[in-house]
């Protein structure tokens, strides 16, 4: 009986001179071999670099395997649900002279409803780029000539958002990834679309308390008639 060495790893057997596995590299430990048995000397006997990472492989604890399986799962169905979301987003480009407070995941507003948000925002070029998600059932909403403003939110103060201001709802829809013009004046926004509003606003009252103070006197005519 002659000693031979064998690879633990792989399993591969050699000479008793060698001392590492050509294979894995690991360190060869002596085993005895039987008279009339040949030593593996790796011709068609070599189990091979895929053979010792299977063997490899065998030795991982089956926690371990799970857990790979599982996220590389997750990272596929995330990876998945962005592309879809991102081959399905409408997305309007809107540039500003300042970015006043902007972030990004700010809300966007379309007659004062939510409508999406900011997806990106940064300055380039010497101007203020900001990119926009907007909601498929509100695209269709946003129109030609619409006006774009940065503004505070009425709710959490300390937030800035983006108002659309539809100015004509029969015009052309804009298309996703269309690059529009933002305004920066909050005077003309206040003069052309919040001013107006709070005038009509106070006209109904005005016009509700006459209609009161009218129907008022008719009862009180008619009762000193009576």
């Amino acid at each position: 009986m002659t000693r031979l060495k064998v690879c633990p790893q792989c399993g591969k057997q050699y000479d008793a001179d060698r001392h590492f596995c050509e294979v894995d590299g690991a360190r060869l430990i002596s085993r005895p071999q039987h008279a009339g048995q040949p030593p593996d000397t790796g011709n068609g006997t070599d189990p091979g670099p895929q053979t010792g990472l299977r063997q490899r492989l065998q030795h991982i604890p089956k926690e371990t395997v799970v857990g790979i399986i599982v996220v590389a799962v997750l990272c596929a169905i995330v990876g998945g649900v962005f592309a879809y979301r991102k081959s399905n987003a409408f997305q309007i480009k809107i540039t500003f002279e300042e970015g006043h407070g902007l972030q990004v995941g700010d809300t966007v507003f379309i007659r004062g409803a939510n409508a999406g948000q900011v997806v990106s925002a940064a300055f380039k070029n010497g101007q203020f780029v900001v990119t926009i998600d907007v909601q498929t059932q509100m695209a269709s909403q946003v129109r030609r000539g619409s006006e774009f403003f940065i503004l505070t939110e009425k709710i959490a103060m300390n937030k800035k958002c983006i108002s659309i201001v539809v100015t004509d709802p029969n015009s052309p829809p804009i298309k996703s990834g269309e690059v529009v013009k933002g305004d920066d004046s909050l005077f003309r926004y206040y003069l052309g679309h919040e001013l107006p509003k709070a005038a009509g606003q106070a006209i109904k009252e005005v016009d509700t308390l006459l209609k009161k103070g009218v129907d008022a006197i008719k009862d009180r005519v008619g009762g000193g008639d009576e």
